[in-house]
């Protein structure tokens, strides 16, 4: 098994440390348990509406057993950090809340200039109220955000980067088109983790987040080892729609191409609530609840989930749990843990050798460009095994590229971003050494 990888950008030769990175060589049998968590969630350390206690509390009190707040370009490290009451929005419901968990007394406030301020609390207080060995850890993140704009243009193009295990501030850092963001604000995560010794992760966010990412912004980036295969928010279209792909479409044409042409390592894909509305539930809100990640390792802490994470031993969620997941060089083997009364299919999807990467590129109804991953052939993200079962197992034959499976239950989700939208769960891809 490798214990490095290296990935050569724009001429950077950079070492990460990680175990078992590459996903494709036999592993052995995977020891520890799987631990359940969410690493894309938003407090009043950024434009979350709930107090970063009340986040702690709602993923502990449901079950979770790991969390990262991941803010908008800020740790939340500053014991000086005080926020005003917003009145426009759900401020004062985040108050009252706030009061009704942990009492007036222990809410730390002042006026300023007539306005009520709140003092947020840290990581650390945070930790010292809610970790619990075994049962519930809490991990540093930072939401890396940037937008790419060239000159005279009004919005631009959002790249958000998810840096987990964090040790230090990234400031994001536009670079002259957006593969070279991209690079601007993931490869200092990497960088990061190998000074300081300590295992990070980066994640591309939401790529079909008002179509931000298609595929070909990913193939040119990479650096990006990790990405949203499923993002909560409302906005994301994750499935897709006539002129754009799915992200499960956008998986397999980068995987195709970098595994055909051998310029870039196996792209791992991550579930996330995106959190940013907690005292109201409402699925047009970005709440929590809906996407998930779900590690195995032998312990419960911040660099155990880190390393598993980097080892591709974890999956992604919308509500589907898995028994089991193993590879041992040639078979993926696949067990579900089944709820009452649903049935489950498990597709085992991959690309062959060979596979045909052109592409044309979409238009719209008038015959006009539209900035969308391109079109690309059947060929590509191919269902190769299927089985209406709770267990199942692909035997990866010497023309496949790659192999993942989905797991698509009878199961509604409870809160859809589609009519007739299901439980999903997604495994990371395999390949053969």
């Amino acid at each position: 098994m490798r214990r490095g990888l290296r990935v050569a950008v724009a001429g950077v030769l950079l070492s990460v440390l990680a175990i078992g990175v590459s996903g494709c060589a036999g592993q052995p049998a995977p020891a520890g348990q799987w631990w359940e968590g969410q690493l894309h969630c938003h407090s009043q350390w950024s434009d979350g509406d709930a107090y970063p206690e009340m986040v702690a509390d709602w993923y502990k009190s449901h079950g979770y057993h790991f969390l990262a707040l991941t803010d908008h370009n800020v740790l939340s490290d500053d014991d000086g950090k005080w926020k005003p009451i917003d009145k426009r929005g759900s401020g004062e419901a985040a108050l009252a809340q706030y009061e009704a968990k942990f009492g007036k007394d222990y809410i730390e406030r002042r006026n300023v200039n007539g306005k009520l301020m709140i003092r947020l609390k840290t990581l650390s207080e945070i930790r010292s109220m809610y970790d619990e060995p075994g049962r519930f850890r809490m991990i540093q993140g930072e939401e890396i955000t940037d937008t790419f704009k060239t000159a005279g243009q009004r919005n631009g193009i959002p790249v958000h980067v998810n840096a987990i295990n964090l040790r230090t501030l990234i400031r994001p850092n536009m670079g002259k088109d957006i593969p070279s963001t991209i690079k601007n604000d993931t490869l200092p995560v990497w960088q990061q983790s190998e000074k300081t010794g300590v295992p990070m992760v980066a994640i591309l966010n939401h790529p079909n987040w008002k179509w931000c990412l298609p595929a070909e912004e990913i193939l040119a980036s990479p650096c990006v080892r990790f990405f949203e295969v499923y993002n909560g928010g409302p906005d994301c279209m994750n499935h897709g729609d006539d002129l754009h792909a799915s992200t499960d479409r956008v998986w397999d044409i980068v995987l195709a191409h970098r595994l055909s042409k051998g310029d870039g390592p196996l792209l791992f894909g991550v579930g996330a609530d995106d959190t940013h509305v907690y005292t109201r539930i409402d699925v047009s809100d970005a709440i929590p609840g809906r996407s998930w990640v779900t590690a195995r390792a032998k312990e419960l802490s911040p660099d155990a989930i880190t390393k598993a994470m980097l080892a591709g031993d974890f999956y992604a969620s919308t509500g589907v749990r898995l028994k089991d997941v193993r590879f041992d060089g040639r078979t993926l083997q696949v067990a579900v843990d089944p709820a009452e009364g649903v049935t489950y299919t498990i597709q085992f999807i991959g690309t062959k050798k060979g596979c045909d990467l052109s592409s044309k590129p979409v238009t719209d109804k008038d015959g006009k460009p539209v900035r969308a991953t391109r079109r690309y052939t059947k060929d590509i993200g191919r269902v190769l095994h299927e089985a209406r079962n709770t267990t199942a197992s692909y035997r990866l034959q010497g023309d496949d590229l790659y192999v993942r499976a989905k797991v698509i239950s009878s199961k509604p989700t409870q809160y859809p971003h589609y009519d007739g939208e299901t439980e999903v769960a997604w495994t990371q891809p395999v390949c053969r050494k």
